[in-house]
């Protein structure tokens, strides 16, 4: 020894009792000869079962991680499902089981990977740091980490404690992700309702007898409906889709669903006819030309300009008859392989049809010419509709949409004969080709084949378009099903009803699956290196790492005692330079050499060591102390967090963190991982320093050497603390420590289970509060006041067609008030409406007084003269008007600006009988062949605002809400008088324009003269002009200005909503270069404008949620890990000691102060950890072999 230490003895052994067991006296001697200790070989299981349960189990996790992604790619595990109820349930279930199943198979998988890889670590022959390290490594996450920082300061084993670290990282990860693979989502499933519903849309004959009667409307209305497809989208045409026609439910259902219906899809096929230009005759800008040698198409010069494509069957001489539509193009049109239909060139063409083409006459430019023939072939179709919206969900399986195309001659493409069915006769080509234009170039039909090509003839400047083929048969197809869908028949039938139902379902997260088969593949190759054996024959079977088994491998290698003999203080630091000495552990001496080497170095003990002190190494303070001291209130702190959790559940406080369902997955998923991975770090530094804290006051304690052995080897893990605790069964040690180990770890791995569980996503349905914009009142347009006149007077055209819309596709008016319109529908729960503005037109009438009526017998178009005389108005009715006046309630002259006049010769009585003045026509009888007299009144408007409540799931207004109503149950007849409200022309609504409009509302395309205005009045009314009856319909002042206010209030409907195409309104502005203009100026819409509104709605929504059940298993757990953390340094502290860990290091180094301890094991032979624990039932306490206090 050093001259400048001094020597001291260890204070051993503490007791007589204690002594006994060490060997010295005869009675001891006598017992070990009587029990005796067995010597074995190593077992078959020792040997190979081990190794191979281990690769076997890590084989089946990188299967079961295979077998893992493969569902989530194809989602099998979405055939798992669950009542949508039992949600907080399921959720917790799936989660914790999840979280068990990882903290099970990850312990078993450490602690049998660790048991071999300890067994392979005392066979390699390395420096006794290197084992040292290796076997602290094992200790858990956080001590791996912590032996490979230590590392940096004495590489020892870099390379092994890495592996051990990435193995323990990968257990980790593992945990993790086998924890958070497996979520629960909501889905929408389908499940059928008992009972079948009704449903229509196939269109049909009325029957037999009717067929000339379906004829003529076909060919009338829908040609004429068609201008309008363009405005109404697909919530307003329920059954069209495309160019199919399919079934819609004839009552939709409030509640989310699903039905299966037929349809029938409308298919075209197209192909080119050779033709040549016969004949140009400028002087009356026409040309003729002919095809299949017999048929003439004469065409004018406004069908000679680029970007056109028109109906030629009215222009055909002899007219076709083939079930087909001849189309005309100046455009080129290919199909998909670039290839053209055989057009008429132009320039190959005779000279002088060539040459009477380059006169002024005709427009430049113009190349060529195609000539199409279009067949249609009907196509059976299926598919499936919300039973809400009745509108498809998804496409029609077969679809008829085409994408690619090839010209084909006409004669060779597939016909189909025409059938008795309305939809498979030749009635399509029929209806297409019968011009009911009238008197403009393009029929509607032509502008809606425009416009679904994007093709303006009008349009100056703008390159010719070439089309493609597919496209043509395309718009065709759809021009068709639009046709079809106006038909005044459908056919009825039946469906069944799937109806939406949330519920749960597994899914699997492909992110997490596949990092978890990365961690699985990577553990398995980390697990093969630590399983290969180092065993020879004749090594000693050591079969674990305790320190019973560190003590007998000391008492085998003497010469360890060696290495260590400089250090003075058996810090981690110092004991780890110290021993950077290679040896073989598994390699042993004979038990002479053992007694002898051991004597040497008991008797060098006391002598000058030839090992010099280690220089420069810094003393660390004791930890023990201090790791106890963060230790509690950590445990403090995982008390209160889950204290606050518990009262966050119970309060669910967490439920105002809200957000959108389609965020539900990813917040979910986010939620688990992140509290399962900060938890499994809180955990693991936790037990790092329990461990640490426990294990540095078992050197304090009086217990028997085989108890310290199995506390040290409890703390190895939860598989190593059961191990141990099974073992106290046979050899009880210190069954109370070891419990509370168990108890501790098991604590740690229930938390493990539960911090997934904590926190989960529900959807729930709430109230939400939100402000949105609404579709207002109309204003003036940007440009002159006549132009918007224009235009609402342009769109009158659509009164005719308002009322076959349905209440829902006629949001914004109802009973002669416009109201806002929500921009979307909103699901509501408990309060179902709201506030919003509207306006009113309140209609009051009066007769007009001093009325007289002239005749003039020698004019036969309009015999009377009629003068209102107050007013200074006279106007002459024609003699046709008056012949159909039966049923009828005509517009007439304006008397004042903010007026409109009416006059009928049905009777109009007010709510008490009384009638007004009426005026008998001179001379009738003999002039209208009846005897007739009018009513004459003129009408003036007021608007009234007010705030009404609409239904925010409908949008519609509540009736209740409009107080004052306009609709009038009453009436009483006085003289007309002008309104006393203030007309504001800044303002559309609010100006005198009402009057001006309706009176210059185009004519009906009824085969009458009568004006659409007129026409809206009477069928409001209930009358029918053309109606074979005796006498007039006995009429009712109030119902008369309901009707006007109903009009009013159409009309600027219709013009804010319902607005002809650009291709419409170029017609109607730039017709007059083909003679056919009704508007000269520049047709400018209304605007409407925007108002705001606040909904108080139901939503589907998610939330964070806190499960009680986690949160208080949760907070018993973490009160037992306090209370336990306060059993294990139960030990008093008697003397400073910097021995902060019991590693292979620190136990040679106290053994080394203990030479008597090779007695304990003398009679062992065979390590098993049996023989082992029953030989170390001496009482020590490893604290005396420090020296004392201030000693160095």
């Amino acid at each position: 020894m050093s001259s400048d230490t001094v020597a001291y003895s260890p204070r051993y052994p503490p007791s007589e009792l204690a002594t006994s067991f060490l060997g010295n006296s005869k009675h001891d001697e006598d017992w070990r000869s009587t029990v005796g200790m067995p010597v074995m070989q190593p077992s078959f299981a020792q040997k190979y079962l081990l190794r191979s349960v281990s690769l076997t189990l890590h084989i089946c996790l990188v299967l079961i991680h295979i077998v893992l992604l493969i569902s989530t790619i194809k989602h099998w595990e979405h055939r798992v499902v669950f009542p949508i109820e039992d949600q907080q349930f399921v959720r917790f279930f799936v989660t914790s089981t999840a979280a068990m199943l990882a903290t099970i198979s990850t312990a078993i998988l450490v602690f049998v990977t660790q048991k071999l890889a300890m067994q392979r670590n005392l066979r390699s022959y390395q420096t006794l740091t290197a084992t040292h390290d290796n076997i602290s490594a094992w200790a858990g996450l956080g001590a791996a980490a912590s032996t490979l920082y230590a590392q940096l300061a004495v590489p020892s084993s870099v390379l092994e404690v890495l592996k051990i670290t990435g193995y323990l990282g990968c257990a980790a990860i593992l945990h993790l992700t086998i924890s958070n693979t497996i979520s629960v989502e909501t889905f929408t499933s389908a499940f059928p309702v008992a009972g079948s519903v009704s449903t229509f849309g196939i269109p049909e004959f009325r029957n037999s007898t009717t067929v000339n009667s379906t004829h003529d409307f076909m060919t009338i209305f829908p040609p004429d409906f068609i201008q309008w497809r363009e405005v109404l989208d697909a919530s307003q045409m329920p059954g069209l889709q495309g160019g199919s026609l399919h079934e819609v439910l004839q009552f939709t259902t409030r509640e989310a669903g699903a039905a299966p219906v037929s349809a029938v899809g409308f298919n075209i096929d197209c192909g080119y006819i050779p033709g040549v230009l016969a004949e140009v005759i400028p002087e009356q800008g026409l040309f003729q030309v002919q095809f299949n040698s017999s048929q003439t198409l004469e065409l004018d010069n406004g069908n000679f300009v680029s970007n056109l494509l028109m109906v030629a069957n009215s222009r055909l001489e002899p007219p076709t008859t083939s079930n087909s539509i001849i189309l005309y193009t100046t455009n080129t049109v290919i199909d998909s392989g670039s290839r053209q239909g055989s057009p008429i060139i132009l320039k190959e063409q005779a000279p002088a049809v060539v040459k009477n083409l380059t006169t002024p006459t005709f427009t430049p430019g113009i190349t060529q010419m195609q000539i199409l023939q279009c067949f249609n072939t009907i196509v059976p179709q299926a598919g499936t509709i919300d039973t809400q919206l009745n509108t498809l969900r998804g496409s029609l399986n077969q679809t008829i949409y085409k994408t690619s195309s090839k010209w084909l001659a006409s004669d060779e493409i597939d016909r189909t004969p025409p059938d008795s069915t309305l939809i498979g006769s030749g009635l399509w080509a029929t209806v297409i080709g019968t011009d009911m234009n009238t008197g403009r170039v393009f029929t509607d039909l032509d502008k809606y084949l425009m416009n679904y090509l994007n093709l303006d003839p009008y349009a100056d400047g703008v390159a010719e378009k070439i089309l493609e083929l597919h496209d043509i048969e395309n718009a065709l197809s759809s021009l068709v099903a639009m046709l079809f869908w106006i038909a005044p028949m459908l056919v009825g039938g039946t469906t069944a009803i799937l109806q939406d139902f949330p519920r749960l379902r597994l899914d699997s997260s492909l992110a997490i699956a596949s990092l978890g088969m990365i961690a699985s593949i990577i553990q398995l190759v980390l697990c093969i290196g630590f399983i290969h054996s180092l065993h020879q024959a004749g090594d000693p079977v050591v079969d674990g790492a305790g320190l019973l088994q560190m003590l007998w491998l000391w008492r085998s290698h003497p010469e360890l005692s060696g290495f260590l003999r400089a250090v003075k203080q058996p810090s981690s630091l110092e004991l780890r330079t110290a021993g950077r000495t290679p040896v073989q552990l598994s390699k042993t001496v004979s038990s002479e050499k053992q007694k002898n080497q051991h004597r040497e170095e008991e008797g060098s003990h006391d002598g000058d060591s030839a090992d010099a002190p280690i220089p420069n190494q810094a003393v660390r303070p004791p930890k023990g102390h201090s790791l106890q001291s963060l230790c509690i209130p950590l445990h403090v702190v995982l008390v209160v967090i889950y204290f606050i959790l518990l009262c966050l559940a119970i309060a669910h406080i967490e439920h105002h963190i809200v957000f959108p369902t389609n965020s539900q997955q990813t917040v979910a998923h986010w939620c688990k991982v992140i509290s399962h991975a900060l938890g499994t770090v809180y955990y693991a530094f936790l037990l790092y320093l329990a461990q640490n804290a426990a294990i540095s006051h078992v050197v304090q304690e009086y217990t028997p050497f085989t108890a310290t052995h199995d506390k040290v080897l409890a703390w190895s893990g939860i598989g190593s603390a059961l191990s141990t605790l099974y073992k106290q069964l046979s050899l009880p040690t210190s069954f109370l420590g070891i419990f509370s180990i168990s108890i501790y770890l098991s604590s740690v791995s229930i938390l493990s289970i539960i911090t997934p569980t904590l926190l989960s996503v529900e959807t729930f349905n709430a109230t939400v509060r939100t402000t949105v914009h609404t579709q207002s009142i109309l204003e003036w347009g940007e440009s002159s006041h006549n132009c918007t006149l224009d235009f609402i007077q342009s769109t009158g055209a659509f009164l005719p067609w308002i009322d076959s819309l349905g209440e829902s596709d006629k949001l914004g008016i109802y009973n002669g008030t416009l109201y806002d319109v929500l921009i979307a529908a909103y699901p509501a729960i408990g309060k179902d409406a709201s506030l919003v503005s509207s306006v009113s037109f309140n209609i009051t009438c009066g007769y007009i007084s001093e009325v007289t009526v002239d005749v003039d017998s020698t004019d036969p178009y309009s015999p009377y003269r009629i003068l209102f005389s107050q007013y200074g108005v006279t106007f002459q009715p024609a003699a046709e008007f008056l012949n159909g006046l039966e049923n009828t309630v005509l517009i007439g002259p304006q008397i004042s600006a903010d007026s409109i006049t009416l006059y009928t010769s049905n009777p109009v009585f007010d709510s008490a009988g009384n009638r007004s003045p009426v005026v008998a026509l001179p001379n009738s009888t003999a002039i209208l062949n009846t005897n007739m007299s009018l009513q004459f009144m003129a009408c003036s408007r007021s608007l009234i605002h007010q705030i009404v409540q609409v239904n925010i799931t409908s949008r519609a207004v509540l009736p209740d809400s409009l107080d004052p109503s306009v609709f009038k149950m009453r009436s009483s007849w006085g003289p007309y008088s002008t309104s006393s409200q203030i007309s504001n022309e800044t303002s559309l609504l609010e100006s005198d324009s009402w009057a001006e409009i309706v009176s210059l509302l185009g004519v009906s395309v009824l085969p009458t003269d009568f004006d659409v205005g007129s026409l809206y009045i009477s069928e409001t009314l209930g009358l029918d002009p053309l109606a074979e009856l005796a006498q007039g319909a006995i009429l009712y002042l109030h119902n008369i200005e309901n009707a006007v206010a109903n009009l009013a209030a159409s009309m600027f409907w219709t013009a804010g909503r319902i607005h002809p195409t650009s291709l419409d309104l170029a017609d109607l502005r730039l017709g007059e270069a083909f003679g056919t203009a009704q508007f000269s100026g520049q047709l400018q819409p209304p605007e409407l404008s925007t108002g705001i509104s606040t909904v108080e709605h139901g939503a589907t929504v998610a939330r964070i949620d806190i499960s009680l059940v986690a949160a208080s298993i949760g907070l018993a757990a973490a009160i037992a890990l306090l209370c336990l953390v306060f059993v294990f340094p139960s030990g008093k502290r008697q003397s400073r000691t910097h021995l902060d860990n019991l590693g292979f290091l620190q136990i040679i180094w106290v053994f080394q102060h203990h030479p008597e301890f090779s007695e304990i094991l003398e009679q062992v032979e065979v390590p098993t950890d049996d023989h082992l624990r029953f030989a170390g039932l001496s009482q020590v306490r490893l604290a005396d072999a420090l020296p004392p206090e201030g000693v160095f």
